[in-house]
């Protein structure tokens, strides 16, 4: 059973249309997709706050304000989520989500989305560095294929990291969108 001891928040990390859109080479994005609006659905309902991160790469990439960069229709956040543009894959850096979370006594905050080797990687360690407690939703992330790796074997790897930390004493832990979900509610 999954459980929450301190204040929780969902960081909703870059499930834009560029992304998961069309004919998309991102691993089992439909799947994604649905288990992140599981969550966010479960924490809106279970009163925890939804930070909805967007990537600003800018021209060429997710320029802000186009039909690439917009949430992907699948995702509803909830009206009061927190809406943040980031530039890095960090969604710590050049950005207010650690004031916000502080600000809001946030002391663990539940990862998903994409791209499981950059952007998602890249906060769950920020995180971790700022002292925040954290959990991976082992079955809402995702990414491309690429030369060091397939979607599934990134996918994997990190998974198996995340299980190797909390195994090593970090308050890190990796848990299915259904357990994260039910434990939102709670």
């Amino acid at each position: 059973m999954v459980e929450f001891s301190v204040p929780v928040a969902v960081l909703a990390i870059d499930l834009q249309n560029g992304i998961f859109a069309g004919e998309t080479l991102v691993h089992d994005a439909g799947g994604v997709l649905e288990r992140a609006q599981e969550v966010i659905a479960a924490a809106a309902k279970g009163g925890h706050p939804v930070i909805v991160v967007q990537d600003d790469a800018g021209p060429g990439i997710w320029q802000p304000d186009t039909f690439d960069w917009e949430v992907h229709p699948r995702i509803s956040a909830p009206p009061d989520a927190i809406r943040l543009r980031k530039r890095f894959g960090d969604a710590f850096r050049g950005t207010r989500l650690d004031e916000y979370l502080r600000d809001s006594s946030v002391g663990h905050v539940v990862v998903l989305g994409a791209m499981t080797d950059f952007s998602v990687r890249a906060t769950l360690q920020r995180a971790l560095l700022k002292g925040y407690r954290a959990t991976l939703v082992v079955d809402a992330h995702s990414t491309l294929d690429a030369p060091d790796g397939t979607a599934v074997e990134q996918v994997e790897l990190l998974n198996r990291e995340i299980e190797e930390a909390e195994v090593a004493g970090l308050h890190v832990r990796g848990v299915t969108a259904e357990m994260v979900a039910s434990a939102l509610m709670a």
